[in-house]
């Protein structure tokens, strides 16, 4: 059975697109740079060129994500990026101009710094899956939550040093009754491990807290860009709070807690927020 939209919702959608704007020239973004290329690899760190993008005006600088998540801005063709850990990571640029316009990803690049270098002979590293659905209610989103958890350490030593990675995702949303898809990115969170238990040799209990910007490139209905944009961004970090009796290095488990969403800024007419805690439930598997 077919299902229109209502006289209302089509209102609401004309109010929130506004007037039709005059056709954009085809060549307003700037070109793609070229993949980034690892000049070298430090302690946790490594250090990024590519080549430069061209505009019909100006190139202001370049987005750098890893594991598609939004890094930093340069307005150079270099980049350092630190606080890396244990395995390889994906890096792409894109670049900005001064109109605000962004071009696509560049080609991706995958690399991994120096190891820990001369340390115990008892260190060890690894990288865990996590997976999950975020649902807020106040926005009518379904989001899948995606990304790696991990770390490194001393096998005779409980705990170890964490950190988590959030990857690119797309969100159903529901406004003012009408449904919207929108592209999520994640910044490189912050991550607070309160208790941590884990050690190489068995599970243990494990409870963080996360802080991330997130990012909302584009909302659509049916195919249109309605809101969103290069700088649609939560006003502070989004918070999850998760927790854990038992998390073992070698086969994961669960994490589970709750997610706070501050008010985005700079994101058109739609206004989006989930500031009441809502539940959050993350799988961590091998």
């Amino acid at each position: 059975m077919r299902r229109f939209l209502s006289t209302a919702a089509l209102a609401a959608l004309a109010v929130l697109a506004g007037p039709v704007p005059p056709a954009a020239a085809a060549d307003t973004a700037p070109t793609v740079p070229g993949r980034p290329s690892l000049e070298s690899a430090g302690r946790f760190t490594v250090t990024l060129s590519w080549p430069a993008a061209s505009d019909d005006t100006e190139v202001t600088g370049y987005d750098l994500y890893v594991d598609d998540m939004y890094s930093q801005h340069v307005t150079g063709t270099t980049a350092v990026v630190t606080e890396l850990y244990y395995g390889s990571s994906t890096f792409r640029v894109r670049s900005r101009d001064a109109a605000g316009h962004a071009s696509r990803l560049s080609a991706p690049l995958v690399a991994e710094p120096e190891g820990p270098g001369s340390v115990r002979p008892d260190w060890f590293g690894f990288t865990l899956k996590l997976g999950g659905t975020a649902h807020a209610p106040a926005i009518g989103a379904s989001l899948p939550v995606t990304g790696t958890f991990g770390g490194n350490g001393y096998r005779n030593d409980s705990g170890f040093a964490a950190h988590l990675s959030l990857g690119r995702t797309q969100a159903d949303l529901r406004l003012y009754g009408i449904p919207f898809t929108s592209v999520v990115e994640f910044g490189r969170p912050a991550l607070e491990v309160i208790t941590n238990g884990v050690s190489w040799y068995g599970p243990g209990p494990l409870s963080v807290r996360v802080k991330s910007e997130v990012r909302l490139p584009a909302v659509q209905f049916l195919g249109a860009t309605l809101a969103g944009g290069p700088d649609c961004r939560t006003e502070s970090p989004a918070v999850l709070d998760l927790a854990s009796d038992a998390i073992s290095i070698s086969t994961g488990g669960t994490l589970a807690g709750t997610f706070t969403l501050p008010a985005f800024r700079d994101c058109g007419p739609l206004a989006f927020a989930q500031p009441d805690p809502a539940p959050l439930t993350l799988t961590l598997a091998p």
